[in-house]
């Protein structure tokens, strides 16, 4: 049998690498798209800026 250290560790490794996978997953997903987004958002504020006539 693993002692309890081992058994930890293991446990400890598993739990890091999911969670890594996830946060990885998550953030290729948000990332990707953001220069996307931010030039629709300049757009839409200079677009704000001009309708205001400021």
């Amino acid at each position: 049998m693993f002692d309890l250290s081992t058994i930890q560790a293991i446990m400890i490794a598993s739990v890091v690498v999911l969670i890594g996978s996830v946060v990885y997953l998550t953030f290729t997903d948000v990332l990707v798209p953001l220069p996307a987004k931010k030039e629709s958002v300049r757009g839409e504020r200079r677009k704000r800026g001009v309708t205001h006539g400021r």
